[in-house]
């Protein structure tokens, strides 16, 4: 996935962050409770 200038600059600023999750229906699929950790390399 590509991020534009704008777009890493808003991440870099989060402390945290949230992952959504789409259904093979395109609606939102239930919600998950497990954790999700993420790093931004630049």
């Amino acid at each position: 996935m590509v991020f534009t200038a704008a777009e890493r600059d808003y991440l870099e600023g989060q402390l945290l962050g949230r992952l959504a999750a789409i259904g093979p229906d395109g609606r939102a699929a239930t919600p998950q409770r497990s954790g999700q950790g993420s790093r931004l390399a630049v």
